[in-house]
């Protein structure tokens, strides 16, 4: 067996960083939590320079900023803010570009703006893959950049 080494630009929907649907912190798919943490070590380790790693956008972080801040969670608000300014990581601008592509990803697949947006941004930001639980946005992503549906635990090329 030999080792290849892969390089990811990966998008990362919010809906993983938020609480489950009694809205207590915690992980929304439990299973993910241990494969995130070998991702997060790999993609820290990505040179800076190349461009490469995790690509968030604003909305990404408000979103999960929310709770910690209703809640006066000053611990899992650090935490967020200490991810979100990681070097290596960068944030995609959300531009007109990306909103017309998110625009037409919404009246195509019926997704939820936000969904739409951070699927949109990942396209524009030259991603690998999205990462996502969403089976409406894993549909909307397939075809045009790699999905890992974390359900599935599985990735799919494009």
């Amino acid at each position: 067996m030999t080792m290849r080494e892969l390089t990811y630009q990966v998008s990362f929907s919010t809906p993983a960083f938020l609480g489950n649907a009694e809205q207590q912190d915690q992980w929304r798919t439990p299973p993910f939590k241990p494969m995130l943490r070998q991702w997060w070590r790999m993609v820290k380790a990505a040179d800076a320079t190349t461009g490469r790693g995790l690509v968030f956008t604003e909305l990404t972080r408000m979103e999960c900023r929310v709770k910690p801040l209703q809640t006066d969670n000053q611990i899992q608000l650090a935490a967020y803010d200490r991810v979100f300014s990681t070097p290596g990581y960068r944030f995609e601008k959300l531009t007109r570009e990306v909103f017309d592509v998110a625009t037409e990803l919404r009246a195509q697949y019926g997704l939820k703006a936000p969904d739409a947006i951070h699927l949109a941004a990942a396209l524009s930001s030259g991603c690998d893959e999205v990462w996502t639980n969403d089976d409406r946005l894993a549909k909307a992503a397939a075809g045009r950049i790699g999905v890992f549906n974390v359900k599935e635990r599985n990735v799919t090329n494009t």
